[in-house]
């Protein structure tokens, strides 16, 4: 199986060892696992967060809406901080959920 990437803005490790990659040209978070080389997404739709507030900023990991992901940070309790454009963003430690958690 083959993933594409459309534009990587940062990397970052998670717990068990995988990439988390932001990919800011097709506005998903995906996970590189080592073991399985499989990649997988972990957190968005593909669709660009127009300039107004998207009904996806919260819910759903798969159907989350990103604007401009840029960072990405593992939490100890396994949850993903991402900072996408002005809103701070954290995916769950089950990787289920987005949640905005501060918008500037």
């Amino acid at each position: 199986m083959e993933a594409l990437f459309r534009s990587i803005v940062a990397l970052a490790l998670d717990q068990d060892g995988s990439l988390l990659i932001v990919d800011d040209g097709d506005q998903r978070i995906r996970r590189l696992d080592f073991t399985t080389n499989q990649v997988t997404t972990v957190a968005g739709c593909g669709r660009r967060m127009n300039d107004g507030l998207s009904e996806r900023l919260n819910g759903p990991a798969l159907e989350a809406e990103f604007r401009s992901a840029c960072f990405a940070e593992v939490l100890p309790d396994g949850s993903i901080l991402v900072c996408d454009s002005c809103l701070l963003r954290q995916i769950s430690s089950d990787r289920k959920t987005v949640s905005t958690l501060l918008m500037l």
